[in-house]
């Protein structure tokens, strides 16, 4: 090794040496600050110190963390009404049914919907749909407007949506996209099935519909002024089926509500 080489390796060893023990110093103010208070300089215990300075800190900072809890707090408060009134508006309330209240307009705990209500979530969660059976005027429409209000309010979905029956063979015929995510959807509430007899394409498409919705356990509201007996040969014994297994059925009797 020439002298040239030696006086090479001389200076990068001091400048090693020189860099570890400029880390080593640095490492130790960094633990001094650390173990002393930053308004009076004395020795932390337990990262504590009763100065002051520090206690008044301590107050502001715990000030700050309940500002900030409460500032999140408020911004979930906003995202559910939010998400609430987006679903609500969903619906298309029409101006007769405003208003309308599961609990004010009907006595729920005298009817057979009682234990079904007051198991609405996991109804909802596991698509144990409804179909209102019953002559007009009995309040069915009605009341599905009220269980879907309640569910918008109440359960955790993401969309829902309400159609007149009818309009599902023009969105599938016309609007293909529109009518795949209307079958989508959580919560579906079908207004009027069964006011004719309809065709084989459109037995076809209510079966694509119901058993979709059936496989996938999204949530149904069907009402009908039909019985149980006309419905079935209204939509197909297969559409039907696929509805006996997806929900629970309820017949409306009594006197129309429009002759009074």
């Amino acid at each position: 090794m020439t002298d040239l080489e030696k006086l090479n390796e001389e200076f990068k060893r001091k400048k090693e040496n020189n860099k570890s023990s400029s880390m080593s110093n640095i490492f130790k103010q960094i633990e001094k600050r650390i173990l002393t208070c930053r308004f009076c300089n004395k020795e932390l215990i337990d990262l504590k110190c009763n100065c002051q300075g520090f206690i008044e800190n301590e107050k502001f900072e715990l000030e700050v963390e309940r500002t900030e809890e409460e500032r999140r707090k408020n911004d979930h408060k906003k995202r559910l009404r939010y998400k609430k009134e987006s679903l609500i508006n969903s619906l298309y309330i029409p101006r007769r049914y405003k208003g309308v209240d599961l609990y004010s307009d009907w006595d729920i705990n005298k009817t057979k919907l009682k234990d079904y209500i007051n198991n609405i979530q996991y109804n909802v969660s596991n698509g144990k749909g409804l179909v209102l059976l019953g002559s007009e005027g009995t309040g069915k429409t009605r009341l599905s407007f009220a269980i879907g209000l309640y569910i918008a309010s109440n359960c955790d979905i993401k969309n829902i949506d309400r159609e007149k029956f009818y309009n599902i063979f023009k969105y599938a015929m016309d609007n293909a996209n529109y009518y795949e995510t209307l079958k989508k959807k959580d919560v579906l509430i079908l207004d009027e099935v069964g006011l004719k007899q309809l065709t084989d394409w459109e037995i076809q498409i209510t079966y694509d519909l119901l058993d979709y919705r059936n496989e996938e356990m999204k949530y149904t509201i069907i009402t009908t002024n039909a019985t149980k007996e006309e419905l079935s040969n209204f939509i197909g014994k297969r559409s039907y089926k696929r509805l006996v297994e997806s929900c629970e059925f309820v017949e409306f009797n009594g006197k129309s509500r429009r002759d009074k």
